[in-house]
Formats: structure tokens, C-alpha cells, sequence
């Protein structure tokens, strides 16, 4: 479990916040925000924050008080989430103490892109895999991997569709959303011998008849 340091001791969780309407009539809410990796969002995550409140008396003054909060992610939680802390906010003489709201951020992963509960991968291929087939390893968020094995010619524009390999749906308790893989083909840039320009067009030509 890692720390992060905005402040907060003796508020041992947070809760999914749910409206900000009941605000109106007491301190504001101390906003924050703190990231979490997709491998993180994947599987769920305990996350320790460390934030600093102001505790002001009638005279104006105002003292700070630091502790900590354990927020409780749940596995496939989006960016945007908010979780609130009950009374954990700032304090003004006659009012009740303010709240703490955490925002969730993503951080961006090194080959997974997130598309609600989806992941999209692009594999950059040549275009003799195009034509031929390739086999793709993908690690996976749960620390595993998938092999792709495509045998269809790749066209602009193909994509390969693997079910129940994507971000977990938080509504539906076992289920996940899908892995997309989709292809950059790298193109040559020239083709140098006259004899392999032959050939190509001998080959192509076989294949569009």
C-alpha cells in the first residue's frame, strides 16, 4: 500500500462520493486529486493520502492538522471518480467541519489505451505480417499473458476483438469489458531491385485473382 502526501490521521476510509448538493449549507469541500495505474484500476487498490486541514477559531486564527486517509478503489474504477471524506475538511467556528474530496486520475499506461471498459492495444506490423500472418504475446493487467495467433490478411482498418480481456465491469460483479487490438502497418518506404518489384507484382497478381 503507498502513501501519497496531502495529509489526514483518525479518517481510516473514504466513501464513492455521490453529490455536492448538501454543501450549500456548511464548509466547502477540500478538493483533491491522486492517480492510480491501470494495473491498479484492474484489480482494485488501497491508496493512503496524506492531507493538511486549517482548524479556525472566532478570532480568525487558524492552526493546521495533518493525517492520513485510506481511500478503498474498487477494481475498474474510471477516472473522475470522486470519493468523499465526511467531516474531514477544513473547520470555521459554527459551521459543521467541510469534506474531503479525492478525484481519481488515470496515469497513462506504456502499450494500453482505456476506452470505458475496454483496453486497445495497436501492434505495429510489417506488411509481409499483413499479408501472411502474425502471432502476437500480450502481457495482461492480472500479470498474465494472451497470444494472438491472426492468420487473415490485415487491411487498413482491421481490428481483433478479444472478449472478457478488458477492465472490469464495476456493475457486474465477474465481468470485463473487451481487448481490441488494432494494427500500424509499417510501409516501405521504397523497393530498391527491379526483380523484387517482379515478384510482387507476380505474387499480388495470383493472390486478386
Amino acid at each position: 500500500m503507498e502513501e501519497d502526501d496531502f495529509g489526514y490521521q483518525g479518517y481510516p476510509f473514504a466513501s464513492e462520493f455521490k453529490s455536492r448538493n448538501h454543501y450549500s449549507k456548511q464548509t466547502a469541500p477540500v478538493e483533491r486529486t491522486f492517480s492510480c495505474t491501470l494495473e491498479e484500476l484492474y484489480r482494485g487498490h488501497k491508496k493512503r493520502l496524506r492531507v493538511t486541514r486549517n482548524i479556525f477559531n472566532e478570532r480568525g486564527e487558524s492552526n493546521q492538522e495533518s493525517n492520513i486517509i485510506e481511500i478503498t478503489v474498487p477494481p475498474g474504477s474510471t477516472a473522475g471518480t470522486e470519493f468523499v471524506v465526511p467531516g474531514a475538511g477544513d473547520v470555521y467556528p459554527g459551521k459543521p467541519a467541510g469534506d474531503v474530496l479525492f478525484i481519481l486520475e488515470e496515469k497513462l499506461h506504456s502499450y494500453y489505451f482505456r476506452d470505458g471498459v475496454d483496453l486497445i492495444y495497436t501492434a505495429k506490423i510489417t506488411l509481409a505480417q499483413a499479408l501472411t500472418g502474425v502471432k502476437i504475446n500480450l502481457p495482461t493487467l492480472d500479470g498474465q499473458s494472451v497470444e494472438v495467433k491472426i492468420r487473415d490478411v490485415i487491411k487498413p482498418g482491421y481490428e481483433k476483438r478479444i472478449p472478457g480481456r478488458g477492465m472490469p465491469i464495476p456493475k457486474y460483479s465477474g465481468s470485463f469489458g473487451d481487448l481490441i487490438i488494432k494494427f500500424d502497418i509499417q510501409w516501405p518506404n521504397r523497393i530498391e531491385k527491379e526483380e523484387d518489384r517482379i515478384e510482387i507484382k507476380r505474387v499480388l497478381g495470383k493472390i486478386n485473382k
